[in-house]
C-alpha cells in the first residue's frame, strides 16, 4: 500500500482502470474503488464528498505467461 496522495480536484481519474485504489473525500469518509474510476467525481465542488486523496492498494495483475505442456 502506497501512501496518501494529495489531490487538489480535475477532471480525470488520476489512475488507469484496473488500479484498486483507496480514497478519502473531504467529510473524513474512506472508500475503496477498484472499477469505473472515471466514473467518481474528481472535481472539487466544495461538499463534502469532494475526493482530497488516494492511494494505490494494490496495481493491475500482471500478465501470466502461457506454457504448454511439454515445453
Amino acid at each position: 500500500m502506497t501512501e496518501w496522495i494529495i489531490w487538489h480536484g480535475g477532471q480525470f481519474a488520476p489512475v488507469a482502470r484496473g488500479i484498486a485504489i483507496e480514497f478519502q473525500m473531504r467529510d473524513g469518509q474512506t472508500a475503496f474503488a477498484t472499477t469505473h474510476l472515471d466514473e467518481l467525481d474528481w472535481l472539487h465542488r466544495n461538499m463534502p464528498s469532494d475526493i482530497i486523496a488516494y492511494r494505490i492498494k494494490q496495481t493491475a495483475p500482471e500478465a501470466v505467461s502461457f506454457c504448454p505442456e511439454g515445453n
